[in-house]
């Protein structure tokens, strides 16, 4: 693809994007496709089916790209840790086959899971080509299209209008604000509904579902010519769509393939559309309104909602804390341990309040067996039984995403453990959770779990399990010997990612948080997973040893600007793969060193906690005998440090009150195997730490 034609690099060069990073958003476009890709691919897309966009945009006049590009002129990303916003920006001019496959990408990310927008996607496209032969093609080159599609919707912020209309007409008709994933039905009236959006010989369309519907108001809203709004056409060939409710008469105006008449009983398929989903949206701050979403009677939803209160009072007293251990290595990464409040058990419970609590939850507390002791009061010892076969680790994870059963007085119960056991996890994480970085006040996430579904009740006994025979737990699901160490972040439609790829800190409390963002993030490229990884490759910086007399040092503050940016280690010499921290001192790039290396320092016991908390007038007055590492240092690339020839030999880097260069000299350091002292209100405590061993690093 010429950089020259598509105009995208120049207007990102004037944003402030680098020619590394525009690289790196080229080399991720053809992987994985992007808004600086979405042209080329749409036109790969018909090169390989031998195709015009006529044949799959057939109705005329749906989308006017002018309109489109009017109406979102903005580009919104993530770029070295800030937000760039710019509303001039040159873009490259989509045709409108482009702009309407960016809309129902936005709206298909509601209600299905990724690998079903392709399946559904592929099966609208066979039938607007009329030639199955076209499948296996489509199979193998629509997910880069359809990555490309979500980038463009948001980075020029189409979703969040999208997710607004989608979410409005929901609540309007189906009276719950959460958003279910799409079951079998619905799935299939979907891909009916976009065949006739797409195709030129359909009229007239009638929903049965409230989320058909809701898509029909959405890309109405955001500027596609239908209407779902108004009695009559604006013009004669106007597609318009209707929600059939219960009391919406059979009746039947114009002419067109799809009919209510295919269905044999059109209310009565209505009822019963809620049949099991996966996945739910809801809106940001809510996860308890998914228990809405779930088919069930109202005494079980009543009951679940309980539970999920229940839930988090059992978490309310517990905490997880990020730790790690010394000495690092490029293997070593951090993990949580559970602080618990003294929430300690005072009360006398059976055996079966035990065992049951065992299955999930990472310990056994007070507020856990009684919530236990509610749920359980008044069942036979028969219900118990099942209860508690069927929620141990062995069985979720062979029964995953399986219903497990069908009876109600099973589900009865199982069903308000569910919500108990998320209402727990979901409090206990809250902390761990930054949420400042998405923007949209009216954002909604993907929660993992549905009606009886059991994919997130696995994970979530896993995690618990794992605390309770390690003591500790990772920051991943995982199979023991087939997990990577040192994932710092999962880049998609919604991204996590450790909160110091965003925002360099120096306090263990951030940094042991995970940021989520619903912009593209231009410098950090995934694998074929999404997922991102720490680099262990070198630190493009020189050490070399103290040869000078120790001398008297008073720490101080830097006298540069500093700052650190997360990027690709390939786009350095010896970088290598993966996730580096690339520290500049006044615009002069020191080097680059891994986001682990620095982690692990700031959450090990190479971090001194605060002494003086309490004492406004303590007034740190240590000194120091040793070496000193200033910004020239830095700025040459050549840094001392201590050697085994140079015992009774301490560095001292002068990083007071810079939170940059103390996260930064904590990863150069810490990742050469130094030992590290990072200092906070009491020079003295760190002095000693590395005292012992007579020589290593104060970072001040």
């Amino acid at each position: 693809m010429s950089i020259a034609a598509s105009l995208g690099p120049n207007s990102l060069i004037q944003l402030g994007v680098s020619l590394s990073d525009i690289a790196l958003l080229f080399d991720q476009g053809r992987k994985f496709g992007n808004w600086l890709t979405v042209k080329r691919h749409d036109a790969d897309l018909f090169e390989t089916l031998m195709e015009t966009p006529d044949v799959l945009l057939k109705r005329k006049g749906l989308v006017d790209p002018v309109r489109m590009e009017s109406r979102f002129p903005g580009t919104e990303f993530f770029n070295n840790g800030e937000r760039v916003s710019s509303t001039t920006t040159k873009h490259q001019e989509l045709l409108p086959f482009s702009w309407l496959m960016v809309v129902i990408t936005s709206v298909l990310d509601l209600c299905l899971p990724p690998e079903q927008i392709l399946q559904v996607m592929v099966e609208v496209f066979v039938r607007l080509l009329d030639n199955e032969e076209a499948e296996g093609s489509l199979r193998l080159s629509l997910g880069v299209n359809i990555g490309s599609w979500r980038s463009v919707a948001r980075v020029r912020r189409v979703m969040p209008e999208i997710i607004g209309y989608y979410g409005k007409a929901w609540k309007e008709k189906a009276h719950i604000a959460a958003i279910p994933e799409l079951n079998e039905s619905e799935r299939q009236e979907m891909i009916r509904f976009l065949e006739c959006l797409l195709g030129n010989d359909c009229r007239d369309f009638t929903c049965v579902s409230a989320a058909t519907f809701a898509a029909a108001r959405a890309i109405e809203r955001i500027g596609v010519t239908i209407n779902s709004t108004r009695d009559s056409r604006t013009f004669e060939t106007q597609l318009t769509v209707r929600y059939l409710s219960e009391t919406t008469p059979l009746a039947w105006n114009g002419a067109g393939k799809h009919h209510p008449s295919e269905y044999e009983d059109p209310v009565k398929l209505q009822r019963g559309l809620r049949i099991k989903a996966q996945i739910v949206s809801y809106p940001a701050g809510h996860p308890e309104s998914m228990i809405n979403a779930v088919q069930a009677s109202r005494e079980t939803l009543n009951q679940k909602k309980h539970m999920w209160e229940l839930g988090t009072r059992g978490a309310a007293r517990v905490r997880l804390v990020a730790a790690a251990d010394l000495p690092y290595s490029p293997e070593q990464e951090p993990y949580y341990q559970l602080d618990d409040d003294a929430d300690t058990v005072v009360e006398s419970f059976d055996a079966f309040h035990s065992i049951l609590a065992s299955k999930a939850f990472p310990h056994s507390s007070q507020a856990v067996l009684q919530a236990i002791d509610s749920l359980t009061e008044g069942q036979d010892s028969h219900r118990k039984e099942w209860l508690e076969m069927h929620v141990g680790l062995e069985y979720l994870l062979k029964s995953e995403s399986e219903i497990p059963s069908r009876r109600q007085e099973n589900l009865s119960l199982w069903l308000p453990y569910q919500a108990l056991v998320f209402g727990f996890y979901y409090k206990l994480l809250e902390p761990l959770v930054s949420l400042e970085f998405v923007f949209d006040k009216d954002a909604y996430f993907c929660g993992l779990w549905g009606y009886g579904g059991t994919t997130f009740l696995a994970m979530c006994t896993q995690f618990g399990q794992e605390f309770r025979r390690n003591g500790e737990g990772r920051t991943k699901r995982y199979s023991p010997g087939h997990s990577r160490p040192n994932l710092i972040g999962v880049l998609g439609p919604v991204s996590v990612l450790t909160l110091s790829l965003l925002r360099t800190s120096d306090s263990p409390q951030e940094l042991a948080k995970f940021a989520v963002l619903n912009l593209p993030v231009v410098q950090l490229v995934p694998d074929e997973e999404g997922e991102l990884y720490a680099s262990t490759a070198g630190s493009g910086i020189k050490f070399t040893s103290n040869a000078a007399q120790p001398m008297r040092i008073r720490p101080e503050g830097p006298s540069k600007q500093w700052s650190v940016h997360s990027t690709m280690g390939k786009s350095f010499r010896g970088g290598g793969a993966g996730v580096v921290m690339a520290a500049r001192c006044e615009g002069r790039l020191v080097g680059w060193f891994s986001p682990a290396a620095a982690e692990v320092m700031f959450l090990s016991t190479a971090y001194c906690k605060q002494q003086h908390s309490d004492d406004e007038n303590y007034v740190d007055e240590t000194c120091v005998s040793g070496f000193e590492v200033r910004d020239r240092d830095w700025q040459q690339g050549s840094v001392q440090r201590p050697t085994d020839a140079n015992l009774n030999t301490l560095g001292l880097v002068h990083s007071a009150g810079c939170p940059v260069l103390r996260y930064a000299a904590a990863g150069f350091y810490g990742g050469a195997g130094e030992e590290v002292a990072i200092a906070t209100d009491d020079l003295a405590v760190a002095l000693g730490r590395v005292e012992l061993i007579d020589s290593g690093i104060l970072i001040a």
